[in-house]
């Protein structure tokens, strides 16, 4: 009967719906359980943090022949800033870069000194993003990706904030993304 059929339905859209909230409250209780470690705060080489992230992904670059270009400032002053929690921002730009290019492109990393901050910028020659993506790209629950990378970039910035840096993306569709992110030289702690 349709009926029955019918109260089928809505008891599988019952849920779906509660799984729903349920993943929901998982991501939110991750979410906070990497953002209020605190950061433990020591001089930090942005070129040596980046070239080992780099080297990490070697394997992957050359399997899917792509190249990455270093455009590092020289000298690059030290930051003052949690090596472990930047790598986790960087590795993540890093792997998002790949992943939107696939195959065949190049990815610059650029880091300089602009006056009290150090600018670091992944740059994927991947498919770019529409722009009306652009703005939900750092919401925890937004990912343009099937396998939920999206969520890095939600994590990424709520590190950023901690330790008084910031995130931004400009994209191109047909050209590719830069994801700028900016670190102060001198560390103060957000206001709470």
């Amino acid at each position: 009967s349709t009926e029955g059929s019918r109260r089928e339905l809505m008891e599988s859209l019952k849920e779906v719906k509660s799984e729903v909230i349920r993943a929901r409250k998982a991501t939110d209780k991750f979410l906070k359980s990497t953002q209020s470690s605190l950061p433990i705060i020591r001089e930090v080489k942005l070129q040596d943090l980046l070239d080992e992230i780099i080297e990490l992904l070697g394997g992957e670059l050359n399997f899917n022949s792509i190249t990455v270009k270093r455009e590092y400032q020289d000298p690059l002053p030290p930051v003052p800033s949690d090596p472990s929690q930047l790598r986790q921002v960087f590795q993540n730009l890093l792997v998002n870069a790949v992943t939107a290019i696939g195959q065949d492109g190049v990815i610059t990393v650029a880091a300089q000194q602009a006056e009290d901050r150090v600018v670091v910028s992944v740059g994927d020659t991947g498919p770019g993003i529409p722009e009306e993506r652009l703005e939900k790209i750092f919401d925890p629950l937004f990912t343009t990706k099937p396998d939920g990378t999206g969520l890095g970039l939600s994590i990424g910035a709520g590190i950023l904030k901690k330790l008084g840096g910031t995130i931004s993306v400009k994209s191109e569709v047909g050209k590719g993304s830069v994801f700028t992110v900016e670190i102060p030289t001198r560390f103060s702690p957000p206001e709470a």
